[in-house]
């Protein structure tokens, strides 16, 4: 039998949960401005790319802290690695935000670029309270693609983009 205090204390611990991956997304976005900017780019160009390299390092974190939570003395290192994989991630999940709010953006033009982004956060979070759906796919898919766009937002480079055309202009005056 459940006492009204159970379930009350159940509900307020997933609204808290939510709440503070929220907030933690949002400051990722707000503090990581550059790494974010560039997991959005990498979101919007190459999504095939970041959910291999999501699905890589998940498999290689996964595979590591289960052997280091096996061995002896080494619990504290499997959890330093799972939470380190997880805070680079939420880089890529700042990223992923970013791109939500962009898309969003246009429903509604008078609304600030930080609205729009919080708007996206808190649909990513919303998302994956949906049952069946949002548990078993929505949340393993937004994660493995935060982590593959978090990963590549610290490890790889962005190409600079080319200014006008690629020849000078030089003009002969007299």
């Amino acid at each position: 039998m459940l006492i009204i205090g159970d379930v009350f204390a159940v509900i307020a611990s997933i609204v808290f949960i939510c709440l503070s991956v929220w907030a933690t997304i949002m400051a990722s976005c707000l503090l990581f401005s550059n790494k974010v900017k560039h997991a959005q780019t990498t979101f919007e160009t190459k999504p095939g790319v970041v959910f291999i390299v999501g699905f890589g390092i998940l498999l290689v974190v996964t595979v590591i802290s289960s052997v280091l939570w096996a061995l002896p003395l080494t619990r504290v290192f499997s959890f330093v690695t799972m939470m380190s994989a997880l805070s680079i991630g939420m880089m890529g999940a700042g990223g992923l935000a970013k791109v939500l709010g962009n898309r969003i953006s246009p429903l509604d033009p008078n609304i600030s670029t930080f609205k729009n982004m919080a708007r996206g956060a808190g649909l990513m979070v919303v998302l994956t309270l949906v049952p069946l759906v949002g548990w078993f796919f929505f949340t393993p898919l937004m994660i493995i693609m935060s982590l593959g766009a978090g990963f590549m937002s610290l490890f790889t480079r962005l190409r600079p983009e080319p200014y006008g055309d690629a020849q000078p202009r030089f003009e002969v005056g007299a």
